[in-house]
């Protein structure tokens, strides 16, 4: 489940650096970080 989690993470802050300049840097709360790095 960690493995899953990790390419996630991996894969959103793709996108996020992708589209940081077309959209808001914020795509997802800070929350959800939290509970996936538990």
């Amino acid at each position: 489940m960690k493995l899953i989690f990790l390419t996630l993470c991996t894969v959103l802050e793709i996108l996020n650096r992708r589209h940081s300049n077309n959209s808001s840097k914020r795509l997802l709360p800070k929350g959800i970080y939290k509970q996936i790095r538990k």
